[in-house]
């Protein structure tokens, strides 16, 4: 077995992780802003040191809350950022130095969880995962194409 090291985090409430695969490595941790307009999306080269990366308008002077972060396995510069409040994925294909809205085919809901498909990596194809506010829907895979899109997402009911 092995033990965990403790590092300190990023400054925000860090509800998502993600690494790039290769050189350069890439740590994300995104989650809640600490202060009104502080950034709730960072990165690391080695979980010790923290640079900003983004910050993201949301309902509440704190942004929007990011649950879900996934870097593309082939390209490293692509990254897809999910939030709570409904309705909302964003793209960056250049490291998170510019940044697009992705919600075409997901639905109304939070976010839960990004996942590369194992089987289609060198595709960049993903699973999304959702919660609906208050209805349930089919689950439909979502696949990011050149530029990413999203055709679908798999989808529960969310919270009473």
């Amino acid at each position: 077995g092995g033990s965990w090291v403790p590092h300190d985090g990023p400054p925000v409430a860090v509800r998502a992780l993600a690494t790039s695969q290769g050189a350069p490595v890439a740590i994300y941790a995104g989650g809640i802003a600490l202060a009104p307009g502080a950034p709730q999306l960072f990165v690391s080269p080695d979980a010790a040191t923290w640079s900003p990366v983004a910050t993201f308008a949301g309902p509440t002077d704190l942004g929007n809350e990011i649950t879900a972060i996934v870097v593309d396995p082939v390209d490293p510069r692509r990254i897809w950022v999910g939030f709570r409040h409904p309705d909302y994925v964003m793209f960056s294909g250049d490291r998170g130095a510019t940044w697009t809205r992705r919600t075409s085919g997901l639905g109304a809901g939070s976010v839960t969880s990004i996942v590369r498909d194992p089987a289609n990596a060198a595709a960049r194809k993903f699973f999304i995962g959702c919660f609906l506010q208050g209805a349930a829907a089919p689950s439909r895979a979502v696949a990011f194409d050149q530029p990413p899109t999203i055709e679908g997402a798999l989808r529960g009911p969310g919270p009473d």
